[in-house]
């Protein structure tokens, strides 16, 4: 996966640099990515590519369309918090079941100085034959911290909502009322649930969010 073209407007400053990828936004937003892509800037670009502190990026990913600034050491790409992202992640039902201990990665972490802020997300279960059983509270959270235990990123969902679905089903959760920046900041996003394992369901599902990527003083 690459950045297949890269040109600046000139003429104006601050100059908008638009930028095609094969990537997703998400992982185009990741820390070290301008770094990780210098080969192929070279090539595309016939040599090194100048960047300016002021670039605004316009970037289409192979999920759609985000602004971005750069880094202050030119090795990253920053979302600017007013465009709303989405991501969408298969969730097998060995991950739903497990997701007490083993929390399923949704978002890596973004760049430093940064949040990956939940607007929404959608919890969209295929269900099979069998009902879920047990388990806890379910919910997004920054950190890999097993049992549900990570800083909430979303609002949550009770046990008895998963448990009480008998036929393809969407379930919401919303942003939270408040943000604990000092664990949140430049943490990647996960989803796992509280007191005990999901148990008995053989349904699967997909887990849509939508987020924007604040900076943070």
């Amino acid at each position: 996966m690459a950045i297949t073209a890269l040109t600046r407007d000139w003429g104006i400053v601050p100059c908008i640099v638009r930028m095609v990828s094969s990537d997703s936004l998400s992982t185009i937003g990741t820390p070290g990515y301008i770094t990780a892509q210098a080969a192929n800037i070279v090539a595309i670009n016939e040599g090194a590519f100048t960047w300016l502190t002021s670039d605004v990026v316009l970037v289409e990913g192979s999920d759609g369309w985000a602004y971005f600034t750069i880094s202050a050491d030119f090795t990253s790409l920053v979302g600017l918090g007013s465009t709303l992202q989405s991501v969408s992640i298969p969730l097998s039902n060995a991950q739903i079941l497990g997701m007490y201990a083993a929390p399923v990665l949704v978002l890596p972490a973004p760049a430093a100085n940064t949040v990956n802020v939940v607007a929404s997300a959608l919890l969209n279960i295929k269900y099979g034959t069998t009902q879920f059983a047990a388990g806890g509270v379910i919910a997004l959270q920054y950190e890999n911290t097993v049992h549900g235990a990570g800083t909430a990123a979303s609002t949550t969902i009770a046990a008895a909502t998963l448990n009480g679905v008998t036929a393809n089903e969407i379930i919401t959760m919303t942003q939270p009322t408040t943000l604990l920046l000092a664990a949140a900041t430049a943490q990647p996003l996960y989803l796992s649930n509280q007191t005990g394992a999901v148990t008995t369901g053989d349904s699967t599902g997909t887990l849509k969010v939508f987020y924007r990527n604040v900076y943070v003083l």
